[in-house]
């Protein structure tokens, strides 16, 4: 049990996988990855996160993998990736509980970025490679 140290990293696809993995492990950060909702769900029963970045379009029985995680009082940040320019899935995953849209393909820059402005408690930003939804109510 990591007891929420590590981020869970959640990709659909092998090469986006990857990429999310590479560039946590840049930027020093444990983590664990699932590729489909079966593992996500075996990690999610071992470990609890308090971080998360997750695939905007992962879905759970019909039901947003954001917003499951969303819903889990130790899900204190949570990024969604999509697609670039999708403006329709980017409101899904701001719907569903995410704090930050991150377009793929994900760098570590926008990473990095996301973690300081969630330490940093920011409410509100906008860029071309990372944006922040209104904070959660607690």
């Amino acid at each position: 049990m990591n007891n929420g140290n590590a981020i869970l990293a959640v990709e659909v696809h092998p090469a986006d996988a990857e990429r999310l993995s590479q560039c946590l492990m840049s930027l020093d950060r444990p983590m664990r990855l699932a590729t489909s909702p079966q593992e996500l769900l075996e990690l999610i029963r071992r470990e609890t996160f308090s971080q998360a970045v997750v695939a905007a379009e992962m879905t759970l029985e019909d039901e947003s993998v954001l917003a499951l995680l969303a819903s889990l009082p130790e899900t204190e940040l949570l990024a969604a990736t999509g697609p670039p320019d999708d403006w329709e899935m980017e409101k899904r995953a701001r719907l569903a509980g995410a704090d930050f849209y991150l377009p793929r393909p994900v760098t570590t820059e926008a990473l990095a970025r996301a973690f300081q402005l969630f330490v940093r408690g920011t409410d509100r930003v906008g860029s071309s490679f990372l944006t922040r939804s209104q904070p959660r109510p607690p």
